[in-house]
This record gives structure tokens, C-alpha cells and sequence, in this order.
């Protein structure tokens, strides 16, 4: 089979493919198979943040004995460049030990595979933000060339339309299975509606010239939906939010309402849209629009709104 011929039975593979976590897997067996290495792993970090990366990984025959290995990357290896860069990397064993970036396997030494030579590549989602990486390691025969790179950049490139057509897909059902805002019956109280205990703390916890420490609020929180107020900036209120569940259907006749995420995922569903928001990203919700939040992870977020708003809503 020619290099294309082979490029092509992988595009298929790859676009056959019906969740991230199968595309994970596709590439990183094709990714393996096609370069030829006995190791291979693919992983994507959505929001930066490795602790909830979903990873992949391939292991020939030789490497059998480690099949089991379950030790998830940290970001802390010096794959961490790729991501970071957004470069290709390829070194032999000797330029991989000699690197500057080099940790060995830190507490996984022992229990990790061993390596020989390094190949490893970007994995870019929409508009070439870097998402994730692809990674070889031991090549069948000789060091990784310059056409090994090449072709896996080229498998990258398949495999990141894929990624993310099957993350609009997911976005678009979410959209899809958003309701419409429910009508309280009759002679219901609201609490009734809500899926979720919600502790609202809605008088401020600290006063001007009085240190904020935000870890500390949300390392004690116990609670499923807690909403602190934790200062008052002149007409303003900053809220912390410590969620997970889901809020009610409202909205806010007279304020518009800010949302940042610090932690976690958080989504605002709309009327016909969902809006999902990773860490470091905001978004207002304009007043008199109709809402509802949601977290389906424990999720920190930071709110800003007028002091009149009330947020459980109008």
C-alpha cells in the first residue's frame, strides 16, 4: 500500500469515528501503525486544564507487560512544549535525556514504559488553538525522520476536522436537548422547579481594604450550588459561584449579569442556544433575557451584576 493509499484508509478510520473517545483511539492506533513505532498516545485538554484531559494510548506486542499502565500525563513532562509551542518536536533517546525539559518520568519512574526516540506533534482545534498532542515513541527501525514528522502532522491535520465536527455536533445537540423554559403550575412554589438546593448568601462577606481569599471559600464549600456575595464595587456586586447541578429557568428585568469561569465548565443555556464557557472565558447575559445555568462538574465561577439583582431571578 502507497503513502497515500495509506493516508487515505486512515481519513476513513478517522472520519468513521463517533465520539472524542473513539477518535482517540483511531488516531492513536493509526497514528502508530502508520509511522510505525511501538508506542503512541494521544491526548486533548480542553481549557488547559490536564487534570480532565482525556487521553489514548497504543502499545505493540513488545510492550505488552505495560498494558495495564494507567498513569495519566500532568502536563509536567516535556511534552508540555508542544502544547505550549504548538511545535512539533522530534529527538533521538540521547537528545531527549540531554534536553532541559527533561524529567524522566518523575513519580511514574519505574512502572512507566521505556522510551526510545521521541516524535511528537500538536493536535489543533478551531481556528489553530492547540488542544491536545500526539506522541510516538520507538520507532520499528532507525531514529524518526523528517517524513515521519511530516506524516504525522498531515494525520494530525485529518484528524482535527474531525475533532471538531464531532464537538459542533455536540454542542448542536446540547442546543438541541435545551427546553423550553418551563411554566410554573399552578400554586407551585418556585424551589419546587429546581433540581438543585442552592445556598444564596446574598449579603456581602467583606468589606473594602479587607483581603479576598478565594481558595479558602471554595475549599470549605460544601454545599452543591453556593452563591456568595463577597463584595459590594460602588453599584455593583461580585458574586462567587461554587456549582454543580442546575439552576432554574429566569431572568433579570433590569440588570445585565457577567459570568467568568475560574474552574470547571459552565454552561448558560439560552432560548435556542446553549453558551458552554471554559476557564478564562466570560459571558453577559443581558437583562430581561431569559436563562439558566448549569454545571455539569464541580465549577468555580465569578459573577458581576447590579446590586438589586437577586439571583434567583425577577
Amino acid at each position: 500500500m502507497t503513502r497515500d493509499e495509506s493516508l487515505k484508509a486512515v481519513s476513513d478510520a478517522i472520519a468513521s469515528a463517533r465520539s472524542i473517545t473513539e477518535l482517540l483511539e483511531v488516531i492513536t492506533e493509526k497514528a502508530r501503525e502508520l509511522v510505525g513505532a511501538h508506542q503512541a498516545t494521544t491526548s486533548v485538554v480542553f481549557g488547559g486544564n490536564w487534570a480532565k484531559a482525556v487521553h489514548a494510548v497504543s502499545l505493540s506486542d513488545k510492550y505488552s507487560a505495560w498494558r495495564a499502565y494507567d498513569e495519566r500525563p500532568d502536563g509536567s513532562g516535556i511534552y508540555r512544549l508542544v502544547y505550549q509551542l504548538s511545535l512539533p518536536m522530534r529527538l533521538t533517546q540521547a537528545e531527549l535525556q540531554a534536553h532541559s525539559a527533561w524529567r524522566g518520568f518523575g513519580a511514574a519512574a519505574g512502572r512507566h514504559p521505556p522510551m526510545r526516540g521521541w516524535l511528537a506533534v500538536p493536535l489543533r482545534g478551531r481556528g489553530g488553538q492547540n488542544i491536545g498532542l500526539i506522541q510516538l515513541s520507538d520507532k520499528y527501525e532507525g531514529e524518526f525522520s523528517q517524513e515521519d514528522e511530516t506524516l504525522l502532522v498531515e494525520l494530525e491535520r485529518l484528524a482535527s476536522v474531525t475533532l471538531e465536527n464531532l464537538r459542533r455536533s455536540a454542542r448542536e445537540q446540547r442546543r438541541r436537548d435545551a427546553v423550553a423554559p418551563p411554566r410554573p403550575r399552578r400554586g407551585e412554589e418556585a424551589a419546587m422547579e429546581t433540581r438543585t438546593p442552592y445556598s444564596i448568601n446574598l449579603e456581602p462577606r467583606y468589606a473594602p481594604l479587607e483581603l479576598i481569599d478565594f481558595q479558602a471559600l471554595v475549599d470549605a464549600c460544601k454545599d452543591a450550588w453556593y452563591n456568595q456575595t463577597l463584595c459590594r464595587v460602588n453599584d455593583c456586586v461580585v458574586r462567587l459561584g461554587v456549582l454543580e447541578g442546575e439552576f432554574h429557568w429566569h431572568k433579570h428585568d433590569k440588570e445585565d449579569e457577567f459570568f467568568y469561569v475560574i474552574d470547571g465548565h459552565f454552561e448558560i443555556d439560552l432560548e435556542g442556544r446553549t453558551v458552554e464557557l471554559r476557564p478564562r472565558q466570560g459571558f453577559t447575559v443581558p437583562k430581561a433575557v431569559i436563562h439558566r445555568t448549569r454545571a455539569p462538574e464541580r465549577t468555580v465561577v465569578l459573577m458581576i451584576a447590579g446590586a438589586s439583582v437577586v439571583p434567583t431571578g425577577d
